[in-house]
């Protein structure tokens, strides 16, 4: 998927609000805060926000129901990096 509006999942997250907002870059593409790290344009799921737990369960209860798998790893699906904290945008 080449744009976010190709993307199901960012389109449901972004309809119920779901994602993380940005304080500082009001700018990035629907407000929210974006990781540009190595040329990828990430969100994060609020986990604060009353909406993420519904749009969470739904997003992986389709999962189940496409995909065969035996298990999902969720150790690492917080915001990680070298810094603390949101950094100003210079792109």
């Amino acid at each position: 998927m080449n744009s976010r509006k190709d993307n199901p999942a960012y389109n449901v997250g972004k309809t119920s609000n779901s994602f993380i907002k940005s304080s500082i870059n009001t700018g990035n593409t629907d407000g929210y805060l974006v990781n540009h790290k190595q040329n990828k344009d990430v969100v994060y799921v609020d986990w604060l926000n009353p909406q993420a737990n519904k749009f969470w369960t739904d997003q992986v209860n389709m999962y189940v129901t496409k995909y065969s798998f035996g298990g999902v790893w969720t150790t690492m699906n917080e915001p990680f990096g070298d810094v603390a904290g949101e950094l100003a945008d210079n792109k």
